[in-house]
């Protein structure tokens, strides 16, 4: 082929350093910097990760590979040198969030904490993440080390590769080729099944990963066998890839799926045919982006424990400008790390680097890291820190309070009426209904009641039973899955059979001019009554502040309160006065006739976790209000 030159004196193509490839790092690395600063024009930032993994699998394969030719290789030889290249920086970064975490964390963030402590020594954060929650979900922002995820998917995959690399690549290289390819193609069929049917493992294990550092292992296997032509447009086209991904990519992109072919591809690309004098080479060789890629496995490490405890501070003391602050930060600590960690420990000429020494060090390190862990989760993260009223608040789980908001409604999903003798009630909307799921039971209403319930996707929610009203709504909050009302057919039965329908949602102003028509096709179905319950609010747009409340005194902390927001103020106003279905206003219930939304009750326990859902006593207030509601109470009665 045009692009092809077979040479079987060629032992390596890319024998000698390649300035390009650090280049690519830069371009790797800044992207995922800036997305996490929350620059939305990096909204496909994190793509970044996946250029790494390519960027890894070339590089690792590439040294195998020349040991293998070289006669070189061992096991423990591998293991060393990646023990050298990942650990020192890593247990350093590990080691300086400790007592940031200490001072800036509360009880149960620090609990989190020293199991990601625990979990990243061993590369199993990104099992520990998989179970706690979703990348993109609020709140991982303020997660330290989060990031490790990708460090411990690829020392996952270095577990297993180098064994795939003995058997298969001391015969013929082809034939490593060979076994690859298939295992690549599987774990990119994988990724995108999993994509769309379990989204969160998808993207947090490495099933759905290795064929992204596979990819990077084939590039190396090719220039080992054949000499690549420097090819231009190639090279052009898979740094247009890269940025096509970065900028246009985002949190609502399935990921890992086929969509990541475009930044996988590109960077393979970028390594194949970006030849010494080619266009994307000479960019990427500039002394500035290969710079930072020199530093970038050190920026990497440091941006997110900079940003996520600089929020953490600034919740406390509320800085402005922070954010810039941390940012201009990252890159003189990235080489000061780079200069005083990563090469101490990398050079021959350094102490550090004999195994004897090397060894030891890291094992002891790591075990002080693990045990400190241990000690943050035994102590459920040092609660004991606080006393009286600051315990309660400091020791407020918001974890625990997810589970606790989802897990009533879950249990109920498009449950069947049990008892006969009962009257139905549905329960269905966003997660502002599972608050009221939590309210029937926390009052004792649910006694009284057959409940069952049924989730609408927030973005949708009315659209569920009239799709055909999204003409002419220009909304970028509108997006619903395929299904609807008339798919379901469960719904439809519970629907018919229900005494009383509850709809509870987080109303857009656009939403509540549509109310009225879902409202009728329930009734078309049966629906005896329909009840619609109005949105609250307890915090500013990032929640509730517990770091800020508890500088406060008691008195002044319990008499903490938010104005409720005039865009809220008009979808209750719009709700009120439609006709077509009973309206429940929540707005009395929590606030007061200044416009001032308290966010204790008079026993100094919080309404809400988060500045939207219900604590228990929360739940337990709505049940007493709605207790007293017409509809309500004569069917209990």
């Amino acid at each position: 082929m045009f692009w092809l030159r077979s040479s079987k004196s060629n032992i390596f193509a890319t024998q000698n350093y390649r300035p390009e490839i650090d280049g690519l790092r830069a371009v790797a690395v800044l992207p995922v910097i800036l997305f996490h600063s929350g620059w939305t024009l990096f909204s496909g930032g994190y793509v970044g990760v996946d250029i790494f993994f390519v960027i890894s699998g070339y590089l690792i394969t590439t040294i195998l590979l020349r040991d293998k030719l070289d006669k070189t290789f061992s096991i423990s030889k591998f293991y060393m040198r990646r023990a050298r290249r990942i650990l020192p920086l890593l247990f350093a970064v590990m080691t300086v969030c400790i007592p940031a975490a200490w001072f800036l964390m509360l009880p149960w963030e620090l609990n989190n904490f020293s199991q990601s402590l625990v979990s990243t020594t061993l590369f199993t954060s990104n099992i520990l993440f998989w179970q706690e929650m979703g990348y993109f979900q609020m709140g991982t922002e303020l997660k330290p080390l989060l990031h490790t995820w990708s460090l411990a998917i690829e020392e996952q995959f270095y577990l297993f590769f180098p064994f795939v690399f003995i058997f298969f690549g001391y015969v013929k290289r082809t034939r490593l080729l060979l076994a690859i390819i298939p295992i690549c193609l599987l774990s990119l069929l994988v990724s995108e099944w999993g994509s769309v049917y379990h989204p969160t493992a998808n993207f947090w294990l490495i099933p759905s990963r290795i064929w992204e550092l596979l990819m990077g292992a084939i590039c190396a296997i090719i220039l080992s066998k054949w000499e690549l032509k420097e090819n231009n447009i190639i090279a052009l086209l898979g740094m247009v890839f890269i940025v096509i991904s970065i900028v246009l990519f985002n949190e609502f992109t399935r990921w890992p799926s086929l969509y990541t072919l475009l930044p996988v591809v590109g960077s393979s690309m970028v390594i194949l045919f970006a030849g010494k004098y080619t266009y994307v080479s000479r960019l990427l060789s500039i002394r500035l982006l290969s710079g930072i890629g020199l530093l970038s496995y050190s920026a990497y490490l440091w941006h997110q424990p900079l940003f996520a405890f600089g929020k953490l501070y600034s919740e406390i003391y509320s800085i402005e400008f922070l954010m810039p602050i941390m940012m201009a930060i990252i890159l003189p600590l990235s080489y000061l790390s780079w200069q005083v960690i990563e090469k101490p420990f990398r050079s021959p000429m350094s102490v550090f680097y004999n195994p004897r020494i090397c060894v030891p060090v890291l094992v002891i390190w790591g075990l002080c890291i693990i045990g400190l862990g241990f000690a943050g989760i035994v102590t459920n993260g040092g609660e004991k820190r606080y006393s009286g009223h600051d315990r309660y608040l400091a020791s407020l789980d918001e974890d625990q309070y997810v589970r606790y908001v989802t897990e009533n409604f879950n249990n109920l999903k498009l449950s069947d009426y049990g008892d006969q003798s009962l009257k139905n009630i549905l329960v269905i909307g966003d997660s502002y209904s599972q608050d009221v799921v939590n309210a029937l039971y926390e009052s004792g209403l649910s006694d009284n009641f057959n409940i069952s319930t049924f989730h609408i996707w927030p973005q949708c929610n009315n659209l569920y039973f009239n799709r055909n009203a999204t003409d002419g709504i220009n909304d970028p909050e509108v997006n619903c899955l395929p299904e609807t009302v008339w798919d379901n057919l469960k719904l439809q039965d519970l629907i018919q059979t229900s005494d009383l329908v509850l709809w509870a949602a987080h109303w857009k102003l656009w939403e509540t001019h549509l109310i009225p028509t879902s409202v009728n096709v329930m009734k078309d179905l049966g629906a005896t009554e329909v009840l619609v319950i109005g949105t609250k609010y307890f915090g500013d747009q990032r929640g509730i502040n517990y770091r800020h409340l508890l500088t406060l005194d008691y008195g002044t902390r319990l008499d903490t309160s938010f104005d409720f927001p005039e865009n809220e103020l008009a979808v209750n106003e719009v709700m009120k006065n439609q006709q077509d279905y009973i309206f429940y206003d929540l707005y009395p219930l929590f606030c007061d006739s200044g416009n001032r939304c308290r966010i204790f009750d008079n026993d100094g326990k919080l309404f809400s976790f988060d500045g939207n859902h219900l604590t228990p006593e929360g739940a337990n207030h709505l049940g007493i209000g709605m207790s007293s509601v017409q509809e309500i109470s004569e069917l209990r009665d």
